[in-house]
């Protein structure tokens, strides 16, 4: 952090001495601008005396060639006068262009422009009068002639008088714009010393800080050094070319990593296919990590070993260069004591539901089927009522099997799952759940069309819906309407970070949807759990849910809730799908 504001407060010295040095410079060169805007003043002053000398000196040249040819009337003296004439107007145009910017001069060019016209005009009004009347009667106009030499000679002198006062103020304003210029530059100058002065001391003193800070680096160096080294992770740190820059020894323990491997430039992907074992791959490939690169979390997988099956947790954290840290945690006793508690607890469930449940319903189930045998025996062989009686003893036998089920759940005998039509498989149960519920509960079935075959042990499929259904029946109160809707669905892997233990892919999905009173969500949130209910003492064992859930986890499924007070519960089941396999229906009872 010191040397980040070192750096920083070094940035903003130069940055302000820069800043400064253009003010200076901006200054300077406001001055030269200046100075050279008086220069160029000055120099248009001189040009408008020029041309007022100019426009005299050729009025002047015309008299002389008028008056050279009355005295000798020869035509050759008309030449340079018509060239005077001529000469004349145009230093008068380029008069008039110099003083556009002064309206005293323009109002003085607007009285002369009106004699020199009439100047011209009895100059050659002179010429052709010695032409065709003679010398004599030239020479009388001549003589006759108005004053306008002596009008025009003031008006220039005017002109002369202001444009030299205009040329001493301009140069003082020049001399004054140097002196200007040059103080500026002094001043420059001297603040630049100033501040190189400033930006050296501070150098000299940032230095002995820069080597301050160095020493105290090589010692949190040192310890972080020691402290990596001390730890029973594996650190690893990789540069953003994805090549090893340093790590602690845990790390070539817990990979199982060779010496040679463990040195400075050795690319990540040597490690990965070191540690692939059996075509388990512990770490990431580069192509998955570069696809995370942009996550602003860590990066977490825990996988499993398959030589020693050792659980490693493997952390990614992303570097601001671009590198990333890997951090490698044996998580091998954790694992196996959350598995022993698991097994623990699943245990203790089992050992409720088998002694508990299981026992009472074969009971129940042994006196409904004796009085269907009673009545059989006692109807005749034809009568209607025997096709009834045939239905309910099928579901006692059903419910015989569901209790099967739930012992060798106990027993933890595994599932025997087999691709599934599901459309069928609810078809053929929807009589069963008619007759169970009320008549003033509506139930429907909905199917997406290519339904994919779900990947299911058939019997527990059925208890799973069963159970659920029981459920919905009884948050209903017989009355209402139950929804059961079969589609595909994709679990993607955003879905997968954020439920535990579910896998993404692809999945069948059973969402039964009922308009009950609904469940709080204090109640959803413990609704999976082992004899936890909502329903009145004695009237619950709370294991339809639960056993759900197992049957779903075991499947390689899962299974939600989405319930609100007064707005009904729907849960979802999601079966893996069956890919390559046709489904096949379930076996039929006779």
């Amino acid at each position: 952090m010191a040397r980040f504001l070192l750096q920083r407060a070094g940035v903003v010295l130069i940055a302000a001495f820069c800043v400064i040095m253009l003010l200076i410079g901006a200054a300077i060169w406001r001055q030269f601008r200046r100075l050279d805007d008086e220069r160029g003043w000055v120099r248009h002053t001189w040009s408008v005396l020029v041309g007022v000398a100019e426009f005299d000196d050729a009025w002047d040249s015309t008299e002389a060639a008028e008056r050279g040819y009355l005295l000798n009337g020869e035509e050759r003296f008309l030449v340079p006068y018509r060239a005077g004439v001529e000469r004349t107007r145009e230093r008068f145009a380029d008069l008039r262009r110099l003083i556009t910017d002064n309206p005293a001069q323009q109002a003085r060019l607007d009285r002369l422009e009106p004699m020199l016209n009439r100047m011209l005009a009895d100059l050659a009004a002179t010429i052709e009068l010695r032409r065709t009347a003679g010398f004599e009667a030239a020479q009388a106009r001549f003589q006759a002639g108005p004053t306008y030499t002596r009008d025009s000679d003031a008006l220039l002198d005017a002109m002369r008088a202001e444009e030299r006062d205009l040329l001493a103020g301009r140069l003082a304003a020049t001399d004054r714009a140097q002196a200007e210029m040059r103080l500026a530059a002094l001043i420059g100058a001297a603040v630049a010393v100033a501040l190189l002065a400033l930006g050296t001391y501070l150098l000299v003193r940032n230095a002995g800080r820069r080597l301050a800070m160095l020493r105290l680096q090589e010692i949190l160096s040192a310890r972080l050094r020691t402290s990596l080294d001390s730890l029973s992770q594996g650190v690893g740190v990789f540069g953003p070319k994805r090549q090893l820059v340093d790590w602690n020894p845990c790390l070539g323990e817990l990979l199982r990593l060779p010496a040679q491997l463990l040195r400075p430039g050795t690319p990540y992907a040597a490690l990965v296919e070191q540690t692939t074992e059996r075509g388990t791959r512990l770490l990431d490939t580069e192509q998955e990590v570069a696809d995370a690169a942009g996550a602003a979390d860590p990066v977490i997988h825990e996988r499993i070993r398959p030589s020693d099956q050792h659980a490693l947790e493997l952390r990614r954290t992303l570097l601001p260069d671009g590198g990333f840290v890997l951090t490698v945690t044996d998580m091998t006793a954790r694992v196996r004591a959350e598995a022993m508690l698991r097994e623990a607890q699943t245990m203790q469930a089992v050992s409720h539901l088998t002694g508990g449940i299981a026992h009472d319903f074969n009971n129940l189930l042994t006196v409904v089927m004796g009085n269907l045998e009673y009545l059989r025996n006692r109807l005749a062989p034809n009568d209607p009522m025997q096709a009834r009686i045939d239905r309910a003893a099928w579901a006692t036998r059903r419910g015989a099997r569901l209790t099967s089920h739930l012992l060798s759940f106990a027993r933890k005998q595994p599932l025997a799952p087999r691709p599934l039509d599901l459309r069928r498989l609810v078809e053929e149960l929807m009589p069963l759940l008619q007759r169970t519920f009320s008549k003033q509960i509506d139930i429907r079935l909905a199917a997406s069309a290519g339904l994919w075959p779900a990947l299911a042990d058939a019997p527990q499929l059925e208890n799973a819906l069963v159970n659920i259904a029981l459920n919905a029946r009884d948050a209903m109160q017989d009355e209402g309407s139950l929804s059961i809707e079969l589609a595909n669905t994709v679990l993607d892997g955003a879905y997968a970070a954020d439920h535990a233990g579910v896998a993404s892919g692809e999945y069948v999905m059973v969402a039964t949807s009922d308009t009950g009173g609904g469940m709080a969500p204090e109640a959803v949130a413990r609704a999976f759990e082992p004899f936890f209910t909502t329903k009145p003492l004695g009237e619950g064992a709370g294991l339809g849910l639960a056993m759900v859930f197992g049957f779903a986890t075991q499947s390689g499924g899962h299974v939600t809730i989405d319930s609100a007070p007064g707005k009904g519960t729907t849960v979802r089941l999601f079966l893996p799908r069956a890919v390559g396999l046709d489904a096949v229906p379930a076996a039929a009872d006779a």
